[in-house]
Order: C-alpha cells, then structure tokens, then sequence
C-alpha cells in the first residue's frame, strides 16, 4: 500500500463549529507508532529481537519497523486482559523510507496478526468562547440538579472519575480538594510501591512526558472537563461541579508534539486498573473516507480498550462529538463503542433546542447542556466553554452520583440506568427522531425506578451464501437483548428499517414476561429490493414494555458493489461494474486483485477514458482526498461471467458501463469482455477487451482508453518497471537482475498504429503523490500519462504505476471502437515473455483473428490554403481501406461553416464575408471501426475591394496577354473598359452584374472589331457602385 493512495481521514472535533481534518500527511503519519495486535500473546522479549513465531511466513514488513513497547505493563495480568487481549497490543516504530501507511497494508496480510494500524490522533471536542459567562444555576436547574444532591451526593461515597485528556491542572483552586489519591502510593519516595507499574502515581498520571504530574503548561481542556464534572461543590467559591465532591483522577494523554490526544488507550487501561469507576473521555475521532480494513481496525483497537476498562467495573462516558454528523451513519469512536455511554449537545435548557454542532442519532445515548457551560481553566480562571466536551463530564458527574446510590451497578446496569433517566427531546428538521433516548436528567438518574431497561447486545447478519445482501436475497438478524434494572412485563421487539424498499419477513419477538438480567435471542429476516448499490441503510430494533420503551440501530450495507472473478488456476482477477479491476476501490475494498501464484500484486486498477485534461473519465483516486465514480452500469445490463463449453476460452466476462451521468462525461457507452482461460498455454493472464461507443450516436474526439495500475510486488512496494517495445508491453518486477514476479500490461489494439500507441511508467512518490503540489491523482495527470506516447520506461527501485492506452482515436457516428490489453504474470523473464507471447497468439488467433485495419489517405494536402471571404475552396480528399471496407467522410471540426460527402470526399469551404482569420480543419475517414485524420489550415482575408497592376506590363499582343484580379466583397455591377492616350474607348471588355468573390481578366490587345491595337500607352477602367479605378498598360509591338 503506498502514500496517498487511501488517505485515512481520522477526521477529529475541532475547536470551531466545524470539522478538522486529523495531520495525516506523509510526515506525521510516518511519525506516528504502528499499532499490531497479534492473535497470540508473544513474549516482549521475542518482540524486541523480531523473533516471531515461523519466520519463513512472517512478513517483510517486520523488517522495516522496531519494536517499541507494550500497550499495558505485561507485568500486571489479569483474566480481563486475557479477555480482551490487551496483552497482546504492541506499539512499533516505522524505521525505513517507507511510509507508515504502507507498512501497516502489509503487516495485515501476516498470519500472526489481527489488526494493525497508525495510532489514531484524538481530538478534544471543544468549543471555546472566552467572552461570555452565564449563570451556572441556568442548565443545572433544568438537570434537577438541586433536587438530585438532595437524594445523595458523591462525597457520601467513594466514587472516582478518571479524566483522560490533553492535560489537568490538579492544583486548581476549585479541583485541587476533590483530586484523587492513589491509597497505595508514598509520595515521591521514587518507588512504585502499589506495584502498577508507575512510580509515585499519587494523583494520576502524565503519558505525554511519562511523569507522575498530570499538568503541562498551557493546556487546559481537561482542567475544564474536570471542573465540569467535579468541581469542589459547596465550598464557596467558583464552581458547582456535576458530581458534588466525587474524587478525580487526573491522565494526561495529549501527543507530545501537538494538540491532538494520542495516548487515549494507555490512560484509560491505567484508570481502569487503578480504580477509576468512570472515565470521562471528551474526545474522539470521525472515520471516514477510509476502506474497510482501516475502519475494521480502529473499531476492534477501540472495542478491546474500552470493553476492557468495562470489564473492570469503569463506565466510560464519551462525548459523542462536534462533527454535526449523523452517528448512525457515521463512525464516531470512542462513542460508538456499544459499552461506551455516548452523549451529544443540546444548548441549555430548552428540551428541544441541539447544539447544531453536535453529532446526532438513535445510537447517540443521551444529551447533555453543551453550551455556555461554566467551567474553571488553568490558572485559578473560569470561563464559559462550548461543545459535547462539556456534555459528557456533566453524563460523567451525573453518572458518579448514580454509582454513589446505586454503588452495586456495573458499568452495563448503570449504562441502562442513565439511558432511561431521561427526559424525551422531540427536536425539528434533521433531528426529528434522532436524539436518543433524550436529554439526561439528575434527579431521574438516582431515583429508584421499577423501570426495566433491554439493552442490545448482539446483532448477528447472516444468508445462506456468503454473506455479502444482495436484492431479492433472504437475510437473517440474530439479535440478543439483556434486561437490566428489573423485570420486563409485555415485551415486544420489533424490527424495521428507514429504507422503504426492504421488506421485513419475520414476525417480532414477544414475551409476556423477561425476568431481570436475563437473555432474550430472536432471529428476525427481511428482504432488500434496492435501486442502487452499495446502499447504506439502518436496521431498527424498536422495544417496548410496561413502563419502558427505547430503540437501537444498527448499520448495514446492501448490494455491494457487484464484484465477479476469474480463476485460471494460478492467475485471478476480479471485475466490476464500475470500471475498476481488482477492487472496487484499493487493496482490501471488494474483490480479490490481480492475483498470481497464490499472490495479489495489485493496489488499484480500473479503466480510464478521456478526451481532454477536464474530461477524463474513471473510477480511481482523484485530486486530493477524493475519488472518482464515473461509470455505471448501462441500463437493463448486468455483468456475467459465461462458461459455455464451445467458448474461445474458458471463462468470458461480460459488462456494459457507461459514464452519461459523470459530472464532465465523456458520452461514452463501453462493453467490456475478459477472457481467462485454464489450459497450461493460456492461464497466465487475462485479457481486457472494451467497445467504446457514443451514448447519443454524436461524434467522439481525440479519444484516449486505457488501463491503470499500481502495482504492489515487493513488501515494501519498491520496484522495477521496463518496456519492452517489440511487445508494446510494460511491465514491473520485483528485483532488477533475476527477477522472479513479474506483472506487466500489453496493448494488443496495434492494428491502431504506433502513434496511437501510449504508456508510461508512473513513479509514484513524485509523479502522483509529489506531482501538482501533491495533490492527488488530478485529471490533468491522468490526461497526461494517457496520451503522451510511449515514454518513460524504467523505473528503478520505487512505487511504480503505469498506464497504458490506446489514442487518439475518433469514433464517427454510429461506430465503434475497438482498443484491448492482456495482464499478464510470469515467475521468471523467460517466462513472462513466452506468457505474453502466449497471450498476443491468443488475441491473434482466436480472440481477433482478423484485425481490423485502419485506413489511409491517398491524396495529398497542402498543409496551408489562403482565400478570401465568400471565396469557395474545394478538396477533392481520397482514401484507401486494406480490408476494403466502405468508407465514410466526415468533418471532426469545425463542423458548422464546411461540408463534406461522406461517400465521395470532396470537401467545400466557402466562408462567409466576414470571416477573417485562421480556421483549422481535420478530416476524418472511417471503416466502422478505425478513422485517419487529416489536418490543414484555411487562411480567410476578409473580402475588400480591390484591382491589381495588370501583368504583363509593358505586353506583345502578337504572343501575350496582360492580367488584371480584382475582388468584390458584395454584389456590384461593374464595367470594364479599354481606353487609348487619347481617351477613346477601344474595347468594352465586361458591363455586368458581379457576386462577391476574386476575379481575373484578360486582355490579348485587339479592339473591338478584333484588329490589333498599335503599340503606345493604353487605359483599363473599372467602374463600379464603389469607385472608378484606372490602371495603365503599355503594348509594345
């Protein structure tokens, strides 16, 4: 996996009403520890070394980093750790050039590991105004807090709230009474003496500079979180907090060389092993734009620490961030943990005014006053602070009053108590029924209740195939409940969905009565009948009960993007619907690659189709961040793979694409046939061949097809790429001398001609992720390595794409062309070239045994014309075709002011009188299938009114003529008269009406009886509606 190619868009709550985009550039990332979980514990000893298990299997993206060390202290073991696997998260450090991102692609594909990623950057969900106060007693009155300390405050019990954030200022005037002390510790006596692994842990701990004083200069979010949620109450100064008196404990975990929080898991392991009943976590991360690998990882990295800290008896509240995203649609981490209380915002005491900046949905928990909320700072100050960063120690406050009366809870029934302590929030526009179970309410958080409170557990999809939901298809949810609190009477639990289009099958579940902690399982089903694929959509478990009702949702997705796949026994190949060949997106999308000898070796690759740098059409990478989705399926079409016994090769493909809808389309239809074939001579590549037609039968231009491909064969993605020019193929290896993987992409279309030959070897690190300031793949290019030519054929030691195409073409109306490649595999050179030699013999011989050739002119064309306006050129424009196929004439451009028979060729030009200028024509011929094109110039003078010198001058009548031109820019009658010295006319040589145009006449000096003239000086005039013009002749006898 290379650079830029997935940009892993850890997209972070800022300190605006907006959205911030984590550092993921090449520099931070790289910069950044890797993060492995292996599926076994593996000794710290044997880590240090790279002494893994089967080393013959082991990655080689081992040898590129160093290990740094444990997630949590391996001298601490308890069955929880086991359980989650704690023990077995491992932080390493990337040691080569290669990026971190690239490193990590690798290291998934290792048997021993279960998930590997850069460590996630967290970011405070913080809005900060430092200019307006507000009355505390505002939102705390609509919380009931009052009414809440008068059933029980957290100093009457021993509760403790882990604050894990960027840094806590413990000496606070309002915060230092209500500090954590670690019991087990003697202060600075340099010994660890509770044996936790942390020496003079008395008050918390600093995993920024791995100190015991959880303060740094100038940093103050977690001192105003910890305020928040438990201020020194009732002593008489500043502020109340939420939890009136319970004891904080105070982490920092902000990076050590920027805002963001890194050491998020490290803080939460240690609060939950030391105690910490809570954890308030203000801070989080939004995944987007990222495959799915990527997102897989960074949710198991979050359900291990967190479900963790669950098992430890610790509640983790989070806020559920300032992204305004719909949560249910999007990954809100660490809120989307289901043992994680998630809060969102809602601005004081209005029950149905959100925090607009807040994110949103069902899978939201509950909301909290995010807005205007009173909070002490660094430096004994107070301020009032804005965002979901407030809403969660609030939750967090309200939560350790809960445990102080409820002291026997575990994290899940105290979960399920702070779910139902709510009062309900109807909101307007996009929050209409997306704001949990409502606004969290103190009072009704340590009240007794007779509620029960089901909370989800499992939900489990599953067909009778493979698991990937398709219309039509039947699809089964196993879904488990957990009743907390108390008995459950009159349940029901219903499914449904906010997609119309899915049909729900299976009835709900009922109960008259669920006992209280007990478990309750129920497969429901239903059926998708969607328009689009890779369709989003929410599964909704809605429940109800005497006294109690709630919802949850769960994402799916439906119709994955159609991936189909050829197998020839050592080569396979997936393809799309979308252009894209391999994966639907990168390595680790859908589909299998390009995969040889048991080997992928592709990262991305797909079709392209282009007519200018602003009009290329695909479905890869795109300037930026972005991707391109140009093609779909043609309408009433669907791709299929056929294996009739009497085929030309074992296994065809068959998919029609079109990119009518693309944004700057290129009003393309395509048929796109592959060719794979399991007989010994044959399976060593797969054959693309594409049919590029005009959706509205218009006349396509300057056409360039090709395929793209970055390709992946060494480890570390530094590879060879030649050209070989006798087999229009460019190729790639994975070493320069001896190479033993080698890829490469032959054009087969050279019936075009080597003009219309085009490929280039693609270096990644400058060319794409370097090239235009580093801005992605842009159109310009793509364009670019599209129609260059045959150029820049090796490429030493790199990350390697390449392009090859096939253009310019020109496609006439109604015709269609014809442009194929092979991919092709080989383990050695000898054997790559004789594969594709194999593959050209196959296209040759059984595939396309007669090419079409293209056609030619014959006549010849000067390369420049000049006329006047309203002056008519004719070309008489003659071609031959080798398959003597019916030829078609046509003007490519410009198209409006010339004609031209499409049988015959001749070609007119008149231009009208007031063209004036250079015009540049090109010709087209066509057999159906291949055109030429030739190019000339028209120079246009606009028509004036003129009469040249007559030539010859002086002239011998006896033998020679004289000649005079003269243009007309209109219609004029006009008259042509011969006078002698004396003034005598002698001949009327014209008296007419003339168009516009050029003319010339002749005089041969005879009169107008015919006699000739005697030698001396004679007159011509030209009379006409413009003026009279006078030119002289002398005849010399």
């Amino acid at each position: 996996m290379q650079m830029g190619k997935i940009t892993f868009q850890v997209i972070v709550f800022m300190l605006s009403h907006f959205l911030l985009q984590a550092e993921n550039g090449k520099e931070s990332e790289s910069n950044r520890p890797i993060i492995i979980k292996f599926k076994s514990q593996i000794p710290v000893s044997s880590l240090r070394q790279n002494n893994l298990p089967n080393p013959r299997s082991r990655s080689q993206a081992f040898n590129f980093i160093a290990y740094e060390k444990p997630l949590a202290d391996p001298k601490i073991v308890n069955q929880s750790r086991i359980k989650y696997g704690i023990n077995q998260i491992h932080y390493y450090n990337n040691t080569s050039k290669l990026t971190s991102k690239e490193i990590v692609a690798q290291l998934r594909k290792d048997p021993l590991v279960e998930y590997a990623l850069i460590q996630p950057l967290f970011k405070v969900n913080e809005v900060p105004n430092d200019a307006l106060w507000s009355d505390q007693s505002v939102y705390m009155n609509a919380l009931d807090f009052p009414e809440a300390w008068d059933v029980v405050k957290s100093e009457d019990g021993n509760v403790v709230i882990a604050v894990v954030d960027d840094a806590v200022d413990w000496t606070h005037e309002d915060l230092k009474d209500n500090i954590w002390n670690n019991p087990s510790e003697i202060a600075d006596n340099g010994i660890d003496d509770d044996n936790n692994g942390f020496v003079d842990d008395v008050v918390g701990w600093n995993f920024t500079n791995n100190s015991n004083n959880p303060t740094l200069s100038g940093v103050s979010h977690g001192t105003t979180t910890s305020t928040t949620a438990s201020a020194a109450t009732n002593n008489s100064i500043g502020i109340a907090g939420a939890a009136w008196n319970a004891k904080v404990m105070a982490i920092t975990a902000k990076c050590t060389d920027s805002e963001y929080i890194c050491y998020t898991g490290e803080g939460v392991i240690y609060a939950a092993e030391n105690g910490a009943d809570i954890i308030n976590a203000s801070y989080g991360s939004v995944y987007e734009e990222i495959t799915i690998p990527e997102q897989d990882a960074a949710y198991a990295l979050s359900e291990d620490i967190y479900g963790y800290a669950t098992s430890l008896g610790t509640l983790v509240v989070s806020s559920a961030g300032n992204s305004g995203l719909d949560s249910d649609y999007t990954l809100h981490l660490p809120a989307a943990v289901k043992e994680v209380l998630s809060v969102g915002g809602v601005q004081g005491p209005d029950p149905n005014l959100v925090y607009t900046s807040s994110a949103y949905g069902i899978s939201v928990d509950v909301y909290s006053p995010s807005t205007q909320v009173r909070t002490g700072t660094i430096g004994n100050a107070y301020t009032s602070s804005w965002g979901t960063s407030f809403g969660s120690p609030i939750a967090a406050g309200i939560a350790a009053l809960t445990k102080t009366k409820f002291p026997n809870y575990t994290p899940a029934e105290l979960q399920a108590k702070l779910r139902i302590s709510t009062t309900p929030l109807s909101g307007t526009g996009q929050w209409v029924g997306k704001l949990g179970k409502g606004r969290i309410n103190a009072l009704l958080a340590v009240s007794e209740t007779s509620s029960p409170s089901m909370q989800i557990h499992t939900v489990r999809l599953y067909d009778n195939g493979d698991d990937q939901f398709y219309n039509g298809e039947t699809v089964f949810v196993e879904a488990t409940f957990i009743n907390y609190l108390n008995d459950a009477n009159n349940v029901t639990i219903g499914l449904s969905s906010d997609i119309e289009n899915i049909s729900i099958l299976s009835d709900d579940y009922s109960a008259a009565f669920v006992a209280k902690n007990d478990t309750v399982k129920h497969v429901f089903s239903f059926t998708p009948n969607l328009s689009t694929i890779n369709q989003e959509a929410l599964l909704l478990f809605t429940i109800k009960a005497d006294l109690y009702n709630d919802r949850f949702v769960k994402e799916i997705m439906l119709n994955p993007p159609p991936i189909l796949n050829h197998d020839t026994g050592i080569t396979q190949a997936s393809i799309t619907e979308t252009g894209n060949i391999g994966f639907t997106e990168f390595s680790g999308s859908y589909g299998q690659g390009f995969v040889y000898n048991g080997k992928n070796f592709l990262f991305e690759g797909g079709l392209l189709v282009a007519t200018s740098p602003t009009k290329v059409s695909d479905a890869l990478r795109a300037e930026g961040d972005g991707r391109n989705a140009d093609f779909s399926a043609q309408d009433n079409t669907s791709m299929k793979i056929y294996y009739n016994k009497d085929q030309i090769t074992k296994e065809i493909g068959i998919t029609s694409i079109t990119d009518k809808s693309a944004l700057n389309s290129n009003n393309v239809n395509i048929s796109q046939y592959t060719y794979a074939d399991s007989n010994n001579s044959f399976d060593d590549f797969v054959i693309f061949k594409y049919k590029i037609s005009s959706v509205d039968n218009s006349f396509l231009s300057d056409l360039y097809a090709g395929l793209f491909f970055d390709w992946d064969l060494n480890d570390d993605a530094t590879d060879y790429a030649g050209f070989d020019s006798e087999r229009l193929m460019g190729y790639v290896t994975n070493f320069q001398n001896n190479p033993n993987e080698l890829i490469g992409v032959m054009i087969l279309s050279d019936n075009y001609g080597e003009s219309a030959m085009n490929h280039r070897s693609i270096d990644n690190p400058s060319e794409i992720y370097g090239g235009d300031s580093g801005d992605g793949f842009t159109s310009s290019e793509k364009f670019q390595f599209l129609s260059g030519g045959l150029r820049t054929g090796s490429l030493l030691a790199t990350d390697v794409s390449t392009i090859s195409s096939v253009g310019p073409l020109f496609i006439n109306k109604g015709d269609t062309a014809e442009v194929a490649f092979a991919i092709i595999g080989g383990n050695n050179t000898e054997d790559f070239l004789n594969n594709a030699d194999s593959a050209k013999y196959l296209w040759n011989t059984k595939i396309s045994p007669n090419p079409n050739k293209a056609p030619s002119f014959t006549n010849s064309v000067e390369p420049y014309y000049k006329i006047i306006s309203v002056e008519k050129l004719e070309i008489d424009f003659v071609a031959v075709d080798p398959d003597n196929d019916q030829l078609k004439y046509s003007i490519i451009d410009p198209i409006d002011i010339a004609e031209i028979d499409e049988v015959n060729g001749k070609f007119i030009f008149v231009p009208k009188i007031e063209f004036d200028g250079q015009f540049q024509f090109r010709v087209l011929v066509s057999d159906g299938q291949i055109s030429a094109v030739q190019e000339f110039i028209v120079i246009v003078e606009k028509a004036l009114y003129s009469v040249s010198n007559s030539y010859k001058n002086p002239f011998n009548p006896i033998n020679e003529k004289t000649r005079v031109d003269f243009q007309l820019p209109e219609d004029t009658n006009l008259e042509i008269t011969i006078y002698n010295i004396l003034g005598q006319q002698v001949k009327s040589l014209a008296s007419k009406q003339y168009s516009p145009g050029k003319y010339s006449f002749y005089w041969n000096g005879r009169d107008q009886l015919g006699g000739l003239v005697s030698s001396g000086v004679y007159f011509i005039s030209f009379q006409s509606s413009f003026d009279t013009t006078i030119k002289k002749v002398a005849v010399v006898r």
